[in-house]
């Protein structure tokens, strides 16, 4: 019988979850070159969070990655919203996986004490609501909770931002006063290559269809967007919606994926 340390104390902590969309249409549905490299992928997530977070804050499984941080002061929200916004974009530069996620402000009722040691608390549940409920599109989605104790702190603030629901900016860390090029033509690369692939499965069941149609059109908008705030309408992505050739389908045809020089 294996035995385990005593459990610490009934505490509050941050706690994140993370999930890679699209996991179920790839494994399902995915050729065999779509599989290889989403595999490869999650190996890199999987790499990716072991160098950023100590094992002792995360537990990864299948697809998904739990983060836990039992320091709930102002610097340690932002310092944690840093960590997921560098995955989530290192995610979709290097990997092409796109995350969905939920950070809240709650419960631990049996944190480990060492990595073997399982977890367990409402936290947990309210962070995978909040990504599987809430977050719809590839972002991280942050609790109301968070937003009532910490919304007024301006360096927490300026990492998110607020549209129908408040989310982490991925965009935060290349958003300087001098913007990084390189990362931000990786990202737009990624995406338009993504945007491209996903073109193909249209022909696949209408209710997934539209699920991923609608991710990949709220992604577009979050990047032009982001172009906006850098005076850089040239590097948005163009496209159109139309109908597929025989109508049933509404589909995105990217018209212009080059876009000018990213400076």
């Amino acid at each position: 019988m294996v035995e385990h340390a005593d459990p610490s104390p009934v505490s509050e902590h941050i706690v994140v979850f993370l999930d890679v969309l699209g996991s179920s249409d790839v494994l399902k549905n995915g050729d065999e070159d779509e599989l290889k490299r989403y595999l490869s992928g999650l190996d890199g997530l999987y790499l990716h969070v072991k160098d950023l977070v100590p094992k002792e804050h995360s537990k990864m499984f299948s697809d998904n990655v739990l983060l836990y941080f039992e320091d709930v002061s102002s610097e340690s929200l932002t310092h944690v919203s840093d960590v997921v916004s560098a995955i989530q974009f290192d995610m979709v530069c290097y990997h092409g996986l796109f995350l969905r996620g939920g950070m809240v402000l709650g419960t631990l009722d049996h944190v480990p004490r060492d990595p073997e040691d399982f977890i367990a608390g409402s936290a947990i549940v309210d962070a995978y609501e909040t990504e599987s409920k809430a977050a719809v599109y590839s972002r991280i989605v942050v609790s109301d909770d968070i937003m009532r104790r910490y919304g007024s702190d301006s360096s927490f603030r300026s990492r998110l931002k607020v549209w129908d629901r408040p989310f982490i900016d991925c965009f935060h860390q290349v958003r300087d006063e001098v913007p990084d090029p390189d990362k931000i033509s990786l990202f737009r690369k990624a995406l338009v290559r993504h945007v491209s692939e996903d073109s193909s499965r249209h022909r696949w069941s209408e209710n997934t269809w539209k699920r991923i149609r609608d991710k990949d059109l709220w992604s577009l908008l979050y990047f032009n967007r982001f172009c906006d705030t850098l005076g850089k309408k040239g590097l948005h992505i163009k496209f159109r919606e139309e109908f597929s050739e025989n109508g049933d389908r509404i589909i995105i045809t990217l018209t212009d994926t080059d876009g000018e020089a990213v400076q």
